[in-house]
């Protein structure tokens, strides 16, 4: 019963966001990073759930499939929309490297409590460091392809 009232209040909390805090100017790059996002964390998920070091014993289909649809294609791309929307534009190298790294810990902060206090997943072999730098890493690259993205929107 746990389960289902966090996934149900992660289902919230995204769509919540998503309808309410995007500006309707941002909802065309919002999507964008949305899809993108997606298919990044389906990635990761996929070889995580292959190579054995993570498992998912409570899922919305288990008979389709391994993997979360809630966290890997709802509420972390949610996480990544917020991200990329909210990035400081300022030019302070240390400001944006903090929001990186406080980006990726919270991600790895949530990802640990849902595997530590509910069935919704389950780490086999567990590296807090290992973890830490995949996480910063698809931030990284989310939020690269998000710049590449918007320079073909920006019309001079």
């Amino acid at each position: 019963m746990r389960e289902i009232i966090v996934l149900a209040a992660l289902w919230g909390a995204a769509i919540l966001y998503l309808l309410l805090k995007v500006p309707k100017g941002k909802r065309r790059e919002a999507q964008m990073i949305f899809l993108f996002s997606q298919s990044v964390g389906w990635l990761y998920v996929y070889i995580q759930t292959l190579s054995g070091r993570m498992v998912f014993p409570f899922r919305e289909f288990p008979d389709a499939t391994k993997m979360s649809l809630t966290l890997y294609y709802l509420f972390y791309p949610a996480i990544a929309v917020w991200f990329n929307l909210n990035y400081p534009e300022q030019k302070r190298l240390s400001l944006k490297a903090a929001y990186f790294i406080g980006s990726a810990f919270g991600i790895q902060l949530i990802a640990w409590l849902l595997a530590e206090y509910t069935d919704l997943m389950e780490y086999r072999k567990y590296h807090w460091f290992l973890t830490f730098f995949i996480n910063l890493s698809i931030i990284i690259v989310i939020r690269i392809f998000y710049v590449w993205f918007r320079k073909g929107l920006i019309r001079k």
